[in-house]
């Protein structure tokens, strides 16, 4: 779950050089924390989709999406977010937008802005 969070937010920003480390990894901390008190019926959703998503990685690149390059992920990441099959694409979309808004809203929180 961490790898994707780290994957969207700094395609988001521009690239690891420019994300705020710490903010990063309170996101992440976050996004896990939420995601397991969310109600059985959607929580656990998310959650298979999360382990397919990292375990699908192997048919992409031989490892697990938390161990591919960062050029490999992005590019798993444009497939599922291009794929035919709507949970795929929807799996992307609430990972990029949750992802991006939950690390702008401790970036603000904290009282940095870049």
């Amino acid at each position: 779950m961490g790898a994707i969070v780290n994957a969207v937010v700094t395609a988001e920003i521009g690239g690891p050089d420019e994300v705020d480390a710490a903010a990063l990894a309170a996101a992440r901390a976050l996004m896990v924390k939420r995601l397991l008190a969310m109600p059985p019926h959607m929580g656990g959703g998310m959650l298979a989709l999360t382990l397919l998503f990292e375990q699908s990685g192997l048919a992409h690149g031989g490892r697990p999406f938390s161990r591919l390059p960062v050029e490999a992920q992005a590019a798993m990441l444009q497939g599922w977010r291009e794929a035919p099959v709507p949970f795929c694409r929807d799996f992307v979309d609430f990972y990029e937008k949750m992802g991006v808004f939950v690390y702008w809203s401790i970036i603000e929180e904290a009282g940095h802005h870049g």
